[in-house]
């Protein structure tokens, strides 16, 4: 029967990351139109929040946005749109804190982090903008912005300005962010 069971998932191509999508979408849905214990909704935050972070990176953001695919860089450009979105953890963690059963330790956290507001907002909120910083300079230095891409679309001529184009590609970066997190609360209310 299990085997029967893999064999069938394998033909629909149904793995690991359909089934918690899948199951964080019940879990929406159910928080919409009834109570759902704190544990469930911090849960259902977080792992939509990682999730959304893991397809950032799936989507391969330098190839999108410059025509040309970087792993290292898109990896600093994952971790600095993290470090960016960690605010927003600490936001919807206060909402939940002290409620929860099973996931007692998150008070902790949460405890550590407001206490520490400079670590939990500036300090994540300066590095993720360096990490930009950083990938902006790298991009600018060693990429040829190519075709498709969305740069590409609004300026077909090489850049003969560094400067200038380090800020279409650090505003790029901050332009994607900014949509992507407009994307992720539409999709958590």
């Amino acid at each position: 029967m299990i085997r029967k069971t893999r064999e069938v998932l394998k033909k629909l191509e149904f793995g690991m990351l359909e089934l918690l999508v899948g199951l964080l979408m019940v879990a929406g849905l159910i928080g919409y139109f009834w109570f759902v214990p704190a544990d469930i909704e911090w849960l259902d935050h977080t792992v939509s929040f990682i999730l959304f972070s893991y397809l950032f990176y799936k989507v391969g953001i330098t190839s999108l946005l410059f025509g040309h695919r970087s792993r290292n860089i898109e990896k600093l450009i994952v971790v600095s749109y993290f470090l960016l979105f960690f605010k927003d953890i600490i936001i919807y963690t206060k909402q939940t804190a002290f409620k929860f059963t099973v996931l007692k330790f998150v008070d902790y956290f949460y405890v550590f982090f407001s206490s520490n507001e400079f670590v939990s907002v500036f300090m994540t909120f300066y590095i993720g903008i360096l990490g930009l910083v950083i990938a902006a300079v790298y991009i600018t230095r060693n990429m040829v912005i190519g075709h498709p891409s969305f740069l590409f679309a609004f300026k077909q001529k090489p850049f003969k300005n560094n400067a200038f184009k380090f800020l279409a590609v650090f505003v790029a970066l901050l332009g994607f962010y900014y949509s992507r997190r407009q994307e992720y609360y539409t999709l958590c209310v």
